[in-house]
């Protein structure tokens, strides 16, 4: 499932719920949280207003990773990343760029990357799939415990992240509680 997102120079963007694209005044985001009226910037600078916005179905996916970490899509400026949630957190592709450094040696100044494959699913290189989905685990509980703690004080909120906690280690150790 993708996003097709046009804009007023009739530029035609395809693009992954979460996968990043540069918004004027808001950084990179999202796509599922791009909306009607939002000011996309293109490769020259100029301004794209987002006119329309569609849910279309594709198969398969295409994401490089370049040493910027930006890449250039149909005209509009577009991150390598995507978001860990698909809310509008810009700090997102920073934090990825940070992070992938080691990643973005290897493959592009060390030429270490010539058979890297993608996720059918997720378009995420195969051997970061599993690091994203524990970060994005982490960043759920770190919510989860956040409501908790504004909605019922701060007791109840350990309680409920520590049997999330439990549970989410159970499932990936497969420990079993011995019951009486």
């Amino acid at each position: 499932e993708y996003i097709e997102i046009r804009t007023d120079h009739k530029n035609a963007l395809e693009i992954s719920s979460r996968h990043m694209i540069y918004v004027k005044d808001l950084g990179f985001v999202a796509a599922a949280s791009v909306k009607v009226g939002y000011i996309l910037v293109s490769a020259d600078g100029s301004d794209n207003i987002v006119r329309s916005l569609q849910t279309i179905i594709r198969r398969g996916i295409f994401a490089p990773f370049t040493p910027s970490g930006t890449i250039v899509v149909n005209g509009v400026l577009a991150s390598n990343y995507v978001s860990m949630l698909k809310q509008h957190i810009s700090f997102f592709h920073h934090l990825a760029h940070a992070v992938l450094f080691p990643y973005r040696v290897a493959c592009h100044y060390a030429r270490n990357c010539k058979a890297e494959t993608y996720g059918t699913e997720s378009g995420i290189a195969t051997c970061l799939e599993t690091p994203f989905r524990l970060a994005s685990l982490g960043l759920s509980l770190l919510t989860i415990l956040t409501v908790a703690v504004e909605s019922t004080g701060a007791l109840v909120g350990f309680v409920v992240i520590g049997i999330i906690t439990f549970l989410v280690f159970r499932h990936l150790f497969r420990i079993k509680v011995k019951s009486h």
